[in-house]
């Protein structure tokens, strides 16, 4: 017990699990208030929007931020760092052009409404992208409890943002609103406070930039690419049914995947991040890392599969006594989802290993694969006007890949270790 509470990475981990806890806390108890002053449409509208605007996050760094931990030097980090700041630039300007268009898509997803608030989606875009290039700047300077200040502000802004339009009567409004400016709040916060970490930043040159830009260029090749997709196949489930089925199924689907999915991504994260330092350092050492990741994914089943079997049985009242009668079919929805969020919790949380052997180009084919077979699952539900079947054959096929690169990824940790046992 004293060498693991001395240990670093579990000093890291805690330090992101207090911020992310609170902020989960906070996203639990605002929830049930939310529920009944918004109705499923208007979620659905919410859905609709940050499905889309998640799309262009991706794009807005190109996948670039990861080399700030992986980079040598804080010379080159910074560098790294800047490159992504360019691109966000252009991808949130190129974003805004678009808000021309914002009747005939918000016609397009079926969700007309859309086309009013359309004109937030580059502000949302920007901010979403710069959170997460700071984020891995904080990563490589180990300032992992600023990761968990982010959280909590951008937990509580969100929750007083949301539950103050929605006692004004602003619907839909308010929710896009809320998460546009919340995450504005959250940064400011973060730099206000911490300016003395990232004034380094802005010491840096064009060459270096285009330096960077060409070492890491399997990034923007195959590590965009498959996050693109990888988000794509996550959204799937809103962009392809929102055209074919209503605002409130939709809505109703989208909370279920907001309240399951935002504790396993909070907990992905926690792990990830630290993590990712640990392994990257470890690596760039030559130590072996079998054990560690051995360790992290014993502990992961030991501990989901017990509590999501009980989840199991409890998840539609759960859910009817937590948000209100309006909501019981999302706890039904949450069902179909549990074994694809516990092979997420393993997966994800080691999805960066790819990343440090250089190996983007397989995790794209299994990303590729991943899309067409849960594209087709999700046509079969479209083709019999089936909403839940859609939904549960999506879930039951992503699950499937999600064990697979699982499998892949432990495959590559033991070819690392016994070449260095050589």
């Amino acid at each position: 017990m004293n060498n693991l509470l001395h240990n670093t990475l579990t000093r890291n981990t805690a330090k992101i699990l207090t911020g992310n806890v609170l902020a989960q806390i906070i996203s639990l108890i605002i929830y049930p208030i939310l529920s009944r002053l918004y109705s499923p449409d208007d979620f659905g509208v919410l859905n609709v929007f940050c499905s889309i605007g998640g799309i262009f996050i991706i794009l807005a760094t190109c996948e670039y931020q990861n080399s700030i931990v992986i980079a040598n030097k804080n010379a080159e980090a910074s560098a790294c760092l800047h490159l992504t700041l360019i691109i966000n630039i252009i991808v949130s300007s190129f974003v805004a052009l678009t808000i021309l268009f914002a009747k005939p898509i918000s016609e397009f997803f079926n969700v007309p409404a859309l086309a009013h608030w359309y004109f937030l989606l580059p502000v949302y875009i920007f901010f979403f992208a710069l959170w997460n290039i700071l984020q891995h700047w904080y990563i490589r300077k180990k300032l992992f409890g600023e990761i968990g200040k982010y959280q909590v502000s951008l937990s509580t802004s969100n929750a007083i943002l949301k539950s103050g339009f929605g006692y004004f009567g602003q619907t839909s409004f308010g929710l896009v609103l809320s998460m546009t400016v919340s995450p504005i709040i959250a940064i400011g916060i973060s730099i206000g406070v911490h300016f003395k970490h990232i004034k380094e930043l802005f010491l840096t040159n064009t060459t270096h930039i285009k330096d960077a830009a060409k070492k890491y260029s399997n990034f923007p090749k195959y590590a965009t690419p498959r996050m693109l997709m990888h988000y794509l196949i996550s959204s799937l489930p809103i962009l392809m049914l929102s055209p074919e089925f209503s605002a409130y199924e939709i809505g109703i689907l989208g909370m279920a995947m907001t309240l399951a999915g935002k504790p396993i991504n909070i907990l992905t994260t926690t792990m990830f991040t630290p993590l990712f330092q640990r392994i990257s350092e470890m690596v760039n050492k030559n130590i072996a890392i079998t054990p560690t990741i051995r360790k992290i994914i014993i502990f992961i089943l030991a501990v989901t599969i017990p509590f999501f079997i009980i989840l199991y049985f409890i998840l539609p009242d759960l859910t009817l006594w937590l948000l209100g009668n309006e909501w019981r079919e999302s706890g039904e929805l949450i069902r179909f989802m549990l074994p694809y969020f516990a092979s997420v919790l393993v997966t994800s949380t080691l999805n960066f290993i790819p990343d440090i052997f250089q190996k983007q180009k397989i995790t794209l084919l299994f990303e590729i694969v991943n899309l067409i077979i849960c594209t087709i699952a999700l046509s079969i539900g479209i083709a019999y006007s089936d909403f839940k079947t859609g939904v549960l054959l999506y879930y039951l096929s992503y699950t499937l890949i999600w064990v697979c690169e699982g499998v892949w990824i432990y495959h590559l940790v033991s070819v690392y270790d016994k070449q260095l046992a050589k």
